[in-house]
């Protein structure tokens, strides 16, 4: 049939229909009208066929949506005709690998498409979008609001966090990448000066014939003044200006934390900004903790109960895999970046808590922040020195948020780098002595070639070292600073940037090498989102470190995790067609941190432990307790004599790739006996979310409703030299389970225990049949065996060395072998039943009175404002 008709025919049609189908109409009253037309019905259908051929192409994203719901995919993709997309994917052409473009791509047309058409009569949508910390979520969201400019989006404001510096950032890459020179656009906003605008909204809605562009701090004034603008226009007039709402750090400031009685003010303000008839909300965070905790049952609030996606990571993205290591390899530990800073040195650069304490605080300079200003210096020359002169470095010193702490801190840096500089000019053997021995140290354990660069031997650096340090600004960043900082001069910036919360939001820190970060913090999101040392390195990659405590560096390892969990959640989500009103996203929670701030919990319910679908496994032993370990290693034997003498069979399952070979256990294990093992396990202390009591609880819990009657006991077997006898399995090959080299003496922190291989084991295989990886794999165990749990049981090799020149790891040196026990669960028929265990923290003095200057600076910045308006 496709012979009757020209290619470019078919594809005129099918232009039309997505033009359609972009104003508001169903692909039936499409049809009818051509009809109506008299074109011929096989030239209907092929158009058609080609504009839904173009709507599977954007498919391969992780996206969550409501699968019975009417909407109607409606956009294919950009056109060659468009007016915004082009210049902007050209530009970022000249700044990303092609993948990297692609990927942005794929992403926005199939988060444009999930929304509604803007030629809708009426729509308000909410969705969220799911990036990784300085991943370039600017960059998607600049390309989200060219395709939908091209739809037919009038009018797209960008929410872009509460302080101005982050403002003023946006704005620059939005009029450099998004607006450009093109006249298309029509700004409503511009570097330093937020929304002030006096022509009319009727006139710009209504005659204006490209698209309206504003970059809006969250401060209920710009926002009040915002919304007073739109709806000067009248109800007929913003009929004509189909709103884009894209909040970027969405979690910050847009959430209720409104007691029972009030909504907190620009929350408020941004539901009446989405009452606009035709609206949508698309939210961009990298920790959507909270936005996955407001109640979805509030329809106007901002829950994403429309679209949530999950952008993949961007090749050439350094961040909590690269630094901290897989959480899905035992071995892998990360790349050997991070350098430990004392606790001794970490309280003498961390102001003391309360009130007014920091007025009488004098920090004094250690020797690992003496040595990360060393390695700036280095770093910068060394990149200088590979890829020319013309590029920002930065170093980020981040110690508190109080905003005196950072001038103090700058007296301190400033002595120390001016010791320096004067060392360096006069040749001083000593200097030069110690910038050499880092410099030699550091190249040797992180080694250039590991990224393909050519080492820089001392002496070709050398020369470079004077230009170098007389190039560095140290700059203090917070709201009382004058001199802030800025990448927009003619020449490069290189910097030592001091601050807080102004570093730890959105902000980007260009040529980010050196971080020294002691700062300490209370629930996830603060803590993930102050990691600005993630992001790109290209062309410097061996040359990133970052200092930190080795509690600090335990909690972002944790923190990797929890991420990934999340991800997976979204993941596993989308294959089982559960709309994101199901989601109910279940976060991991930690001993130490709470998830987000207290009043963003107040709904709070998904954030009760449950075990469904999950695999907690034992991470933390007791190394040196000889007579616990001997404990845990009867309690497995004790089980498996059960089994045993109640007809188990001793039976072979598949095991991963990395055993290569079949394991042994049983299967039909009653759950009463594993029960009885669980309570016999010693579980240490330190694993708080994984305990006996919250475990059998967990377990007879589902038991109540049918399921984890029977289990399946595998014994994981590894090639260790050191052997152990199992009653009925006979003698089997312990595996080797390094610890992480900061744990403390005693405690040995493995990190993981199950690797992504040994979650095959347990499932039942055909032969030559592959197993799936990732979230698919976890669906596969759940389908196959939706009522039954797998418990793994791991001897580890009490000597269990680390691989072969790893440094960020150490042999584990137990008094006897250890036993470790992973238990796999699958999703729950109830999948929302927890078992009551919810946290919350209470802010601090120090975070108190911060926000406290904060806000008063903020409130001055609205009278202000509202005064204008007045006038």
């Amino acid at each position: 049939m496709t012979d009757t008709y020209p290619g470019d025919q078919i594809d005129t049609f099918a232009d039309m229909v997505s033009g359609w189908v972009a104003g508001g109409q169903s692909l039936d009253t499409v049809r009818s009208f051509l009809r109506t037309t008299k074109v011929p019905d096989d030239l209907i259908e092929l158009a058609i066929a080609r504009f839904e051929m173009r709507m599977s192409d954007i498919n391969g994203v992780e996206v969550v949506i409501d699968p019975e719901s009417d909407h109607t995919a409606w956009y294919p993709g950009p056109k060659e005709t468009d007016r915004f997309w082009p210049p902007v994917k050209t530009a970022l052409e000249d700044r990303l690998p092609p993948p990297a473009v692609d990927d942005i791509d794929k992403v926005t047309s199939l988060t444009l498409s999930k929304l509604h058409a803007p030629g809708t009569p009426r729509f308000s949508d909410r969705g969220l979008v799911v990036g990784y910390v300085q991943s370039g979520k600017t960059t998607n969201f600049m390309a989200l609001a060219a395709k939908a400019a091209d739809a037919g989006y009038k009018l797209i404001v960008v929410l872009s966090g509460v302080t101005d510096s982050l403002r003023d950032q946006t704005q620059a890459r939005v009029d450099e990448i998004l607006v450009g020179e093109s006249a298309d656009w029509f700004p409503l906003t511009k570097i330093g000066e937020d929304f002030t605008h006096s022509t009319g909204a009727r006139a710009l809605f209504t005659k204006f014939g490209g698209a309206l562009i504003a970059v809006v701090k969250k401060n209920p004034a710009r926002l009040r003044r915002l919304q007073k603008w739109m709806s000067g226009a009248g109800k007929i007039a913003m009929q004509y200006a189909p709103l884009l709402l894209i909040d970027d750090e969405a979690d910050q400031a847009s959430i209720n934390v409104g007691d029972a009685a009030r909504t907190s003010t620009i929350n408020a303000l941004l539901r009446d900004l989405l009452r606009h008839p035709r609206s949508a909300y698309v939210a961009y965070t990298a920790t959507p903790f909270a936005n996955l905790l407001i109640d979805p049952q509030i329809e106007n609030d901002l829950y994403p109960r429309d679209l949530i996606v999950s952008m993949p990571k961007p090749d050439g993205y350094f961040g909590a895999e690269q630094l901290f290591g897989s959480i899905d390899s035992p071995d892998d530990a990360g790349l050997d970046m991070i350098r430990s800073i004392p606790a001794g040195e970490a309280v003498a650069t961390r102001p003391p808590a309360g009130l007014g304490a920091v007025n009488t605080w004098h920090p004094a300079i250690g020797s690992e922040l003496r040595r990360s200003i060393l390695w700036f210096i280095l770093s910068t020359a060394a990149k200088r020195h590979r890829n020319g002169p013309g590029e920002h470095s930065t170093m980020l010193v981040h110690t508190s948020m109080l905003s005196e702490a950072h001038f103090r801190t700058r007296n301190i840096v400033a002595g120390a780098l001016d010791s320096i500089r004067i060392g360096v000019a006069t040749a001083d053997a000593g200097t030069l002595a110690e910038l050499r021995e880092v410099w030699v140290a550091e190249s040797a354990r992180v080694p250039a070639s590991s990224f393909d660069h050519a080492s820089i031997p001392w002496e070709d650096l050398l020369p470079t070292l004077r230009t170098t340090v007389d190039d560095i600004d140290i700059v203090v960043d917070n709201y009382k600073s004058h001199d802030r900082l800025t990448y927009a001069g003619t020449t490069p910036t290189t910097a030592i940037v001091i601050g807080g919360n102004t570093l730890s939001r959105g902000l980007t820190l260009e040529g980010l090498t050196s971080s020294y970060f002691v700062r300490s913090a209370s629930a996830y999101d603060t803590l993930l989102q102050m990691g600005r040392w993630f992001g790109y390195r290209g062309g410097y990659e061996d040359l990133c470190r970052v200092w930190m405590t080795d509690e600090l560096r335990g909690w972002f390892r944790d923190l990797a995790r929890v991420e990934q969990e999340i991800r997976d959640e979204i993941s596993r989500y989308r294959r089982e067609g559960l709309s994101p009103l199901e989601l109910g996203v279940r976060i991991r929670l930690h001993p130490d941190l709470a998830i987000t701030e207290a009043a963003k919990m107040r709904n709070a319910v998904n954030a009760s432990l449950s075990y469904s679908g999950r695999n907690p496994q034992t991470t933390i032993f007791r190394r040196q307790d000889g007579e616990r370990l001997d404990r845990n290693l009867a309690a497995a034997k004790h089980l498996l004599e059960t089994i045993q003498r109640y007809g188990g069979e001793v039976e072979e399952f598949a095991a991963g790739g990395s055993l290569g070979q079949k394991l042994r256990g049983h299967r039909d294990v009653p759950a009463e006996y594993v029960l009885r093992f669980l309570d016999e396990y010693e579980f240490d202390e330190d694993q708080r979310e994984m305990t006996s009591n919250l475990l059998t609880a967990y377990i007879r819990d589902e038991l109540q409703h049918g399921s984890l009657e029977k289990w399946r006991v595998v014994i994981m077997e590894g090639p260790s030299g050191e052997r152990a006898d199992l009653p009925g399995v006979g003698t089997v090959g312990t595996v080797v389970r390094s610890r992480i080299a900061e744990s403390d003496d005693d405690l040995a922190n493995i990190r993981i225990l199950t690797s992504a291989e040994d979650r095959i084991a347990g499932i039942d295989w055909q032969p030559g049949e592959t197993a799936p990886k990732g979230p698919d794999l976890l669906v596969e165990r759940s389908t196959r065996h939706p009522a039954e749990g797998i418990l793994r049981i791991y001897l580890i090799d009490r000597t269990s060395a680390p691989k072969p020149g790893t440094k960020t790891r150490t042999a584990l040196a137990a008094a006897g072998i250890v036993t470790g026990i992973s238990v796999d669960f699958p999703t729950s028929s109830t999948p929302d039943r927890s078992i009551g265990y919810v946290i919350a923290a209470v802010p601090g003095a120090q975070d108190v009175e911060e926000a406290e200057a904060a806000s008063a600076a903020d409130d001055a910045d609205e009278k202000e404002l509202d005064e204008n308006d007045e006038a």
